[in-house]
């Protein structure tokens, strides 16, 4: 995985609420530094959740932070990481497992977990293929946590399809295509056909033009209304 996919990828993570956020992290980050440290979950995390501000609360004492800390400090040190200029994500108004400290360790885990992640995505033809390789959840700590020092109900938080929808959507198909155009490949035929796989998207503007009177029968045909009324 190459830089660009790497702050593409961490931007649009973030969706519109997070994503200036998640691309001044990604921004600030020496992608050689991420590639070095690309096999080790807990570091990447130590990195990601440190360069995001999220380590220099005092009063949070349990384990898994403050091991956190000591390790962001030893890369701080090492590496001679700078934090200026990073926004500092938001949790107002987002539901919980759209929690940055949530998303920060799914991004962490698809890092680790899918180091070939760049010529997988360019390989995969289908939607299934892609949401294979975006199967991804959180470090175990998460599983009963959805902001630091504060235990919730166990929980599994992977990536939701309506999340990997999104993502394929925003950064997947304008990758493919960008790499096709650049290699001289037509690939139209088949990102038609992933886009038309997907459904349809459900919001508010999706639904005032369906009360209008259009089908709207697939995902190609809802980001088709939402390019009109924005232009």
């Amino acid at each position: 995985m190459g830089k660009s996919i790497f702050t593409l990828l961490f931007r649009n993570l973030g969706l519109n609420t997070n994503g200036d956020s998640f691309f001044s992290i990604a921004q600030t980050l020496d992608f050689n530094n991420v590639r070095k440290l690309q096999n080790e979950v807990f570091i990447l995390e130590s990195l990601f959740y440190g360069t995001a501000g999220f380590l220099e609360d005092e009063g949070v004492l349990d384990a898994y932070y403050l091991n956190l800390q000591n390790e962001y400090g030893f890369l701080k040190h090492k590496f001679g990481l700078e934090t200026k200029g990073v926004q500092k994500p938001e949790f107002f108004k987002l539901r919980p497992a759209n929690f940055p400290t949530i998303q920060l360790s799914q991004f962490a885990n698809l890092i680790a977990i899918r180091p070939n992640l760049y010529s997988s995505i360019i390989g995969a033809t289908s939607i299934t293929e892609l949401y294979s390789l975006f199967k991804i959840g959180t470090s175990l700590y998460w599983e009963t946590q959805y902001t630091f020092g504060k235990e919730s109900k166990k929980r599994k938080k992977r990536l939701s399809k309506k999340f990997m929808d999104i993502l394929i959507i925003n950064t997947i198909i304008p990758l493919k295509f960008c790499h096709a155009k650049h290699l001289g490949l037509d690939i139209n035929e088949e990102l038609m056909g992933l886009i038309t796989a997907l459904k349809a998207g459900n919001n508010t503007l999706v639904r005032n033009y369906e009360f209008l009177g259009l089908s709207l029968s697939n995902s190609r045909d809802s980001q088709a209304v939402l390019t009109l009324h924005k232009e």
